[in-house]
């Protein structure tokens, strides 16, 4: 059974990178359905990748009803922090699919509470040039050379909130642009 769900898993990501997303939901579901009931468990990375996996195809399918309810199965589930915040995440770019872009702007901003990076909802000119000038004072006389040979990001905690700010940064923009500055920097 655990192979049969792995290799659901395998082709489900395969129709997803295809943008087949119905069919993908389906393969993702069906693989779903093979877990044990303690797999959160006693596999936990597959029923993770399962349930990600799955949520995402949900959101792209247009399947709201179903990634609303794997994305709350992983948040009870999930055992990491990271874990947890991808799972939101998806709910983040299903808003923006539903068109919601406020509601996934502030769900961004609370996740990245979250994680340690507190945002002000509606920034004001002075709170942007006290946040971005002690920035760009740091970067005076840095080359682009010197910003290359930095080491590569490795902590998971900065890395998700880099890809949450750049994912919501277009809905930002939207609606309320005075953020968009915060979150690209």
């Amino acid at each position: 059974r655990l192979h049969l769900a792995e290799l659901n898993l395998a082709a489900g990501r395969k129709a997803l990178s295809s943008a087949a997303y119905a069919p993908a939901h389906r393969c993702l579901q069906a693989g779903g359905g093979l877990l044990a009931e303690d797999a959160w468990q006693k596999t936990y990375p597959l029923a993770l990748d399962l349930h990600l996996v799955a949520a995402q195809a949900a959101y792209l399918a247009a399947e709201n009803a179903e990634m609303d309810r794997l994305v709350l199965q992983v948040t009870a589930r999930a055992v990491d922090p990271i874990d947890r915040l991808r799972a939101q995440e998806i709910l983040v770019f299903g808003l923006i699919a539903r068109n919601d872009l406020l509601g996934a702007v502030q769900k961004a901003l609370a996740l990245l509470t979250e994680l340690g990076f507190s945002l002000p909802r509606a920034p004001l000119d002075t709170d942007v040039a006290a946040e971005l000038g002690p920035l760009l004072a740091r970067l005076q006389g840095i080359t682009p050379e010197a910003i290359a040979a930095l080491p590569e990001l490795d902590d998971a905690r900065v890395s998700a909130a880099r890809k949450l700010m750049t994912g919501v940064a277009s809905a930002a923009y939207l609606t309320v642009p005075s953020l968009l500055p915060l979150l690209a920097f």
